[in-house]
């Protein structure tokens, strides 16, 4: 059984902020929440599915030095 989720939720477990999930969303970026009574709720399994492929196509390795700075150190 899946569980549904309230903002609340979907924001501590991907870490944005309201305006950013719905902007994404909006984009076609990010699960659309259902409407049940009102309430905007999300399907635990959509939100986790969405996480992991973040997690399985985020680029990994440190960034250089000089973007950091915005310049090359001297």
């Amino acid at each position: 059984m899946t569980r549904l989720l309230r903002l609340e939720s979907v924001t501590d477990a991907t870490g944005f902020r309201k305006t950013k999930l719905y902007a994404l969303i909006k984009q076609g970026r990010f699960p659309s929440p259902i409407r049940i009574d009102g309430a905007s709720l999300w399907p635990e399994s959509e939100v986790a599915g969405w996480i992991q492929q973040q997690i399985d196509t985020a680029p990994r390795g440190i960034a250089p030095v000089a973007s950091l700075h915005g310049g090359a150190r001297r």
